[in-house]
């Protein structure tokens, strides 16, 4: 494993302003938010995940140019082809200005936040890579959910793309993957909206039955064992061999303080034979995926 593992995290920022996963009840003010940007900083982590469709891509601009801190910032945002005025081509463009705008820096990688929407992009793709030569975005990609939209893509063989997937304890979707040396994968949803994290059973929760079930097990086993959850999760993380960056998004200064402590460790390994085996048996059911848990 590398020894400096800081520099793998990028900071999500859904939580700013806004009521953010299931296990959340916290709204992260100004003041908070930039509280998390500052530490993160000062621990040399300077990458940032946004979207135009959350309410921080804008603050993100704010705090890295009275930071300056455009030249060394890698931001990655994610934009929605929701508007049927405009050709594509358009619709593109304000997109992009949109965020430059906001940003006030290049981006890192600008991705696909609507998977409806791949064939499209698809389709366009020396489109999309003449805009990319036109403006200041290093890759651009997609973010996804499904193995099988990430084989859709790769086999177009084209180069400098960047994908942002899922990938948690519970979820081995992209398991698979033979990353490229020119792509950049992100890696997301490690807490599964925070539910990996919890230490105490609710039963409160507007949750599938089956994701009850699992959660009151896995957290049975956790206590039983002494198990840290955050350091159990960052373990399964930061041991996927085709994640780049890995997106976490805290609700305040300690949480991300906590995880900063357990990364400098560097002791990201868990080899206790009761808890993966009890995780193995769970891995890609229907609840690993939020978007399912009304429907299941």
């Amino acid at each position: 494993m590398k020894k400096n593992l800081l520099h793998k995290i990028c900071i999500g920022t859904a939580q700013y302003n806004q009521k953010y996963g299931v296990t959340n009840s916290n709204i992260l003010n100004k003041k908070e938010f930039f509280n998390i940007l500052d530490l993160a900083v000062e621990n040399g982590i300077n990458s940032f995940d946004t979207a135009q469709n959350y309410k921080s891509e804008e603050r993100i601009g704010n705090f890295i140019s009275s930071n300056n801190l455009s030249k060394v910032a890698k931001v990655t945002s994610k934009f929605n082809l929701v508007s049927s005025k405009g050709s594509l081509e358009y619709n593109l463009k304000k997109s992009i200005e949109f965020s430059l705008k906001n940003l006030k820096c290049p981006i890192y990688s600008y991705l696909l936040h609507d998977p409806n929407y791949i064939n499209l992009i698809l389709n366009n793709f020396k489109l999309a890579n003449s805009l990319k030569k036109n403006f200041p975005i290093k890759y651009f990609g997609f973010s996804i959910y499904k193995y099988k939209e990430y084989e859709k893509i790769v086999k177009l063989n084209k180069k400098r793309l960047a994908f942002q997937i899922p990938s948690n304890l519970v979820n081995n979707e992209f398991q698979k993957i033979k990353k490229e040396n020119t792509s950049v994968i992100f890696v997301r949803s490690v807490f599964l909206q925070g539910l990996l994290l919890k230490k105490k059973f609710t039963n409160n929760l507007n949750l599938p039955l089956s994701l009850k079930k699992f959660l009151k097990r896995y957290i049975k086993i956790l206590n039983q064992l002494n198990i840290n959850p955050l350091e159990l999760c960052l373990s399964h993380a930061f041991n996927l061999k085709y994640m780049d960056y890995l997106v976490l998004g805290f609700n305040s200064k300690s949480q991300l303080q906590d995880t900063i402590n357990i990364v400098k460790k560097k002791k990201l390994i868990y080899k206790n034979k009761e808890i993966l085996d009890f995780l193995s048996s769970y891995k890609n059911m229907k609840f690993s995926d939020p978007r399912l848990w009304k429907k299941i």
